[in-house]
Parts: structure tokens; C-alpha cells; sequence
């Protein structure tokens, strides 16, 4: 009988197992669920002594609406008989498409289609001086998309080629149902049927002089943006690929056409990926006593900062958890978990450290308006904090290690120091482990803090509002100075809004309590939002 560390609880303060115990533990269910046989289950680290069992957690993506997943993605270039490798992750069941675009090349020396993969190698373009191809192939193992080579290796026909490989999650689509379309030269409103949902291509050659199609889709999740390829000095090629619904042409692509589209159609599956084994019931012991257990599927948020910083839609932060229901407290796992399980990309949490050196989720100097003192949390030990909510536990603010120890390795965390900016070098090195999946906030004018934690290589994210327009820092704010995201509360005016858009830097909508406020925030160009209402606000995930 094996035994897997395993959380296992009702209610909001589930866990996650581990990612090698989880892939272990899906692949014992279907035998769990037909036979006697039982996993012996551990208590987490976060588990309560005397938990009672109720759903053991498993970890996994969170679904897109309508099913499909974007696993992994990478980019490539290659000139003159040079490319680069392509290598995504990938699990056994997934889907990987590669898209490939190039200069016209001569029929005896194609591109050609990696062994494995099904495509068909295109010449000549219908109306434009192109190549390229559209290719797909089933996982069956992580090394199929592992050191992709998609490029011709004669050197002189090896002419600006760019690819990008795209890996979908097996239990979010139908494999079976998906319809490859060729480039073309004119842009089709819709696939064919039966898809759901499509990725779609946009091919630019000679950037130099040729204008990129930076269109967007409605909903839309950027896979590859193409904008970071574009040259002003060099006839440089570029490839731009976004997810979104089927049966729409992308906004903006009659008014700036590419020179050539490509889109692959999707059925997807049920929401929440179409997991069989979400809502299954097995045996596990617990301690000493046999008893039935639900399995649940918790969702990852973003992959890394620079992932999310490459989405142009769709983002939604849980701005301390999620909170806004009435029904858990502010900054505590509770209000964390409840974020997570709605899908959210990225968890906010501001920071305070208590006299001994304990850093906890608060955004207040102090904890009054959550029913404790007025004294200074700087003045405070962890052991007051603690008693000062001896009498409400599920109000007791989670510290910053048990909230990493729980999400630092699933969610890009965005982090707050309030009034503890200056002790970067103790807080950074909290963050150190988890530093690729970690953006520095603060308000817009700490322009000090931004410019030391960006030199030492972190993401960054100021914030301000539309009565600071007057300051004299709000100019570098608008120019984005050391800054990869903004944010700008969402019913700020189109004049405030506008030159934040026009940085080219993700603009995050604050605090839409609404889906529609997160929609008006949409429309000024917000990439996303942070609210206390991710049980509705997620809703806005494509």
C-alpha cells in the first residue's frame, strides 16, 4: 500500500499535492475506483491535526471557457540553415501545433514537417510570395515537443523563417475533431464546423516596411506576440498567435491585413478540462480508518510574470484573495484558496512584518479594521497577532511563508510591502524561490523601489489614480519608467486611461467589484483586472 502526502478537507482551506504525487495518484484512480484497493493518506503540512477527510485535491490547469488550455508555448527563429529548438511542456494525451512562416522557398527544398507530425508544407501562398505550414501531432511521451527542429537546413533557402509550438491540454480538447486550415492570403470570419474554439496566425514579412496585424479577439489569450519580433531597421519576419471563439473574424484584421493567416479549429470538452475523474469517489485510509474520498481539481493560475506579461486580455488577479463575497476575511488562506478554486491567473498580497520579524498578509498599518488593536503591526509579535485573533481563527491573516508554501509554486504572486518598501533585501529573499513567478508592486510613486528590484531582475507593477495626474512622478508612471505592469482604477476617465494603453505595457483594471465594471475597464484597453470578486470577475477568462 503506498502512501502519498495528500491533503484532504471540506471547505476552503484545501491543498495541493505535489506535482509528481499528483501525476502518481491520477494514474492509480481508474484501478481505485474498480477495486479494494486504497492510498494511505497523509495530512499535509497545512492540515489541521484531526481533519476529517472529505476531497482529496489534485492540481491542474484551470480550464479556459469551453475546455481548452494553453500547456506551454515557445517561439523560434532560423536564418541561413540556423534555428532555434523549440521545447515546450507537455504531458502524454496533449496536442501540440506547430506553425510555421517563411519566405518563398523553392519546391525542392521545403520546410520540412518534423517526423511525427501531420502538415502540409506549403509554397506560394494563394496571392503573396510565402511558405510555410501548419502542423500537429498527438503526445504520447514530454519528449515529442522537446527540441523541435522546424526549419529547412539548406542555408540558402533558410530565408527569415519564424514558428512557434503550441502545446494544449489533452483533457480540454477533442483530438480527434480538430480542423487544420492552411495559410492564406485573405482573412476567413470562421472555421468550419465543428469547432468551438480556434487558434488563430498572423503572418508579417519584411517588418521593416509591412505593419504587423496586433489584432486581438474579443475574450482573446495572446499565445505568441508577435509585436516583440517586429524590426524598424530590418526585414525581419514575425508571427503573432492568439486563442480565442470560432465563428468571428479578429478585430482589426480588415483594416491592417497580414500577409498570411493560418487557424486550427478545437472542439473543447466540458468546462473544468473534462477530467473523468473530477467528482470521483475513492478509497483512502486516513490514519487508521478506511473511509471515501471525492476527488477535486484545483487550477494553476499564470505559468510565470513574463507569461502574464505577454497576455493582452484576460487577466484576472485575486486583490487580497478573494474576499469581496462576505463569506471568508481578507488576506487569509481562506480568502487565497477561494481565489484559486475561481480560476484566477495571479494572487495579490500585501505584506507587513510584525516586531520579531513576521511577515503577514495585511493592508493596513494596523489591525483595527479587522477587530484588533490599534497598536502598530511593526510594534506587535507574531504571538500578539495571534491572540488577537484567538477568538475568530478563520479571520487570522495568513503568513507570507505558509501562503507560499501554498500557491508560490501555481500563481504569480504580486506582492505588496506597504510600508516596509525599504527592507527589500529581507523580503526579496522570502520571494528568491519563487522569484520567476513574482511581481513587485507599489503605488506609482516609489520610482527608488522599482528601479532597484528591476536592475536585480524582477517584474514590477505600479499603480496610481486618476486625482495623482497633478504629481510630478506621474510622468514617469506614464512612461512606464521601470514598470512591466500599470494599473488604473477601472472608471477612470478615456484621457487617463489612453496614455497608459499607449505604453504597450499590460494596464490592469482596479477593483472592479462587477462583470461589468471589469468590462468598461476592458474597453479603455485594460489586459485584465484585480477584484475582490473573482467568483464573478473569472467568469472573463477565455
Amino acid at each position: 500500500m503506498t502512501a502519498y502526502r495528500v491533503y484532504s478537507r471540506d471547505g476552503a482551506d484545501r491543498r495541493f499535492a505535489p506535482r509528481a504525487e499528483t501525476d502518481a495518484i491520477r494514474s492509480l484512480l481508474p484501478a481505485l475506483t474498480g477495486t479494494g484497493a486504497v492510498i494511505t493518506l497523509r495530512t499535509g503540512e497545512h492540515a489541521p491535526a484531526g481533519t476529517r477527510p472529505g476531497t482529496m485535491v489534485l492540481r491542474e490547469r484551470a480550464a479556459l471557457e469551453g475546455g481548452v488550455v494553453v500547456r506551454d508555448s515557445a517561439v523560434g527563429r532560423a536564418q541561413a540553415g540556423v534555428g532555434d529548438p523549440l521545447t515546450a511542456t507537455s504531458q502524454p494525451g496533449d496536442v501540440a501545433v506547430l506553425i510555421m512562416a517563411a519566405q518563398l522557398q523553392a519546391d525542392e527544398n521545403p520546410s520540412p514537417i518534423p517526423s511525427g507530425w501531420t502538415g502540409t508544407w506549403q509554397n506560394t501562398i494563394p496571392a503573396t510570395n510565402r511558405s510555410g505550414y501548419v502542423a500537429t501531432r498527438k503526445v504520447t511521451a514530454a519528449t515529442d515537443t522537446r527540441g523541435v527542429e522546424w526549419w529547412v537546413k539548406t542555408k540558402a533557402w533558410t530565408a527569415r523563417q519564424r514558428a512557434v509550438l503550441v502545446v494544449l491540454a489533452g483533457g480540454g480538447i477533442n483530438a480527434d475533431q480538430i480542423v487544420v486550415g492552411q495559410w492564406r492570403a485573405t482573412v476567413a470570419a470562421a472555421i468550419p464546423a465543428p469547432s468551438t474554439a480556434r487558434l488563430l496566425a498572423s503572418a508579417a514579412h519584411g517588418t521593416k516596411d509591412n505593419k504587423m496585424a496586433a489584432w486581438t479577439m474579443d475574450g482573446g489569450a495572446v499565445v505568441a506576440d508577435g509585436l516583440a519580433d517586429v524590426s524598424t531597421t530590418e526585414s525581419w519576419s514575425a508571427v503573432r498567435v492568439v486563442l480565442g471563439a470560432a465563428n468571428r473574424a479578429p478585430d482589426g484584421a480588415a483594416a491592417n491585413p497580414p500577409a498570411a493567416w493560418a487557424q486550427v479549429g478545437l472542439v473543447a470538452k466540458a468546462a473544468g478540462g473534462g477530467e473523468a475523474l473530477d467528482g470521483t469517489t475513492v478509497p483512502l485510509w486516513f490514519g487508521g480508518e478506511k473511509t471515501r474520498a471525492g476527488v477535486s481539481i484545483m487550477p494553476y493560475g499564470a505559468r510565470s510574470a513574463s507569461a502574464l506579461k505577454e497576455r493582452k486580455t484576460g487577466i484576472v488577479v485575486g486583490h487580497r484573495g478573494m474576499s469581496g463575497a462576505g463569506d471568508v476575511v481578507e488576506h487569509t488562506m481562506a480568502a487565497y484558496t477561494r481565489a484559486v478554486e475561481c480560476g484566477v491567473d495571479a494572487l495579490e498580497i500585501s505584506c507587513h512584518r510584525t516586531s520579531d520579524g513576521v511577515w503577514f498578509a495585511s493592508h493596513d498599518s494596523t489591525l483595527e479594521r479587522l477587530g484588533g488593536p490599534s497598536t502598530p503591526i511593526k510594534n506587535m509579535t507574531w504571538a500578539q497577532v495571534q491572540a488577537a485573533f484567538a477568538g475568530r481563527p478563520e479571520a487570522l491573516p495568513v503568513t507570507l511563508k505558509d501562503y507560499l508554501a501554498a500557491y508560490g509554486s501555481t500563481h504569480v504572486t504580486i506582492f505588496d510591502p506597504k510600508t516596509e518598501m525599504a527592507r527589500s533585501d529581507e523580503y526579496l529573499a522570502m520571494l528568491a524561490p519563487h522569484k520567476g513567478r513574482v511581481v513587485i508592486k507599489a503605488f506609482a510613486d516609489a520610482g527608488w523601489l522599482f528601479a532597484k528590484v528591476k536592475q536585480a531582475g524582477w517584474a514590477t507593477w505600479g499603480y496610481a489614480y486618476a486625482r495623482n495626474r497633478g504629481q510630478t512622478w506621474y510622468a514617469d508612471f506614464v512612461q512606464a519608467t521601470n514598470l512591466d505592469f500599470l494599473s488604473m482604477e477601472w472608471d477612470a476617465s478615456d484621457d487617463v486611461w489612453a496614455p497608459l494603453v499607449a505604453t504597450k505595457k499590460p494596464v490592469i483594471a482596479h477593483i472592479p467589484a462587477t462583470v461589468a465594471q471589469a468590462a468598461e475597464g476592458a474597453r479603455k484597453g485594460a489586459a485584465g483586472c484585480i477584484t475582490s470578486r473573482a467568483d464573478l470577475v473569472a467568469g472573463l477568462k477565455v
